[in-house]
């Protein structure tokens, strides 16, 4: 089992102002808070009740508990799932659920950038990006630098190996990931999970 601080756990919730947001640009019909205990349900459901919705509009719902909808509108229901409480034990005994519980940890400390590039399947050029996105990782002074050399270090591990010509999609991916990796622990003095993604195209253009 995983202890983890009030600080930790609170990280992994959305804020406040993010909930408000959510609400703002989603403008949902329903709201139904899912995520937490109960109070927390219930303090979740009060943002929503604040921001002008109406009570009926708003459902918390006990564990196992149904919402039906037909055609938009929110029916009674006496469904229930049985549910129980699960104990996860985060060691590495857990084989590939112990390595989600490892990335979620990165993710809950470190972050992740995120590096996408489109590619014309048949030259071989990209064209497009790189596009760098990054979550929990870059404080905003230093963000445009770091990510610009982020997309430059994808962008010529990429080119060096088709110039080479011993491009290979998932090679490339990996061996971006590592410099990648290196840079930002340098730069940052984290170890964010790094994501790169080549996407190649089809085109006669």
């Amino acid at each position: 089992v995983l202890m983890i601080d009030s600080r930790r756990a609170y990280s992994m919730h959305a804020s406040i102002e993010d909930l408000k947001m959510m609400i703002y640009l989603m403008k949902p019909k329903y709201y139904v808070p899912i995520k937490g205990e109960y109070r927390q349900l219930i303090a979740n459901a009060n943002i929503a009740l604040n921001m002008g919705y109406n009570a009926d509009k708003i459902i918390v719902m006990d564990n196992g508990q149904v919402a039906v909808l037909n055609d938009g509108v929110m029916a009674k229901s006496f469904d229930k799932v049985d549910v129980d409480d699960v104990m996860v034990d985060g060691n590495d005994s857990l084989d590939a659920s112990g390595m989600v519980l490892k990335d979620r940890e990165i993710l809950s400390t470190d972050g992740t950038i995120i590096i996408g590039v489109v590619m014309n399947h048949v030259t071989k050029e990209i064209i497009g990006g790189p596009d760098v996105q990054s979550r929990g990782v870059i404080y905003l002074k230093d963000a445009d630098y770091i990510i610009k050399e982020v997309g430059n270090i994808m962008e010529k591990t990429i080119n060096d190996a088709v110039k080479e010509k011993r491009y290979d999609n998932m090679s490339c991916r990996s061996e971006a990931r590592e410099k990648i990796s290196r840079y930002v622990l340098k730069e940052t003095g984290k170890r964010p999970m790094i994501l790169p993604a080549i996407i190649e195209i089809n085109t006669k253009d």
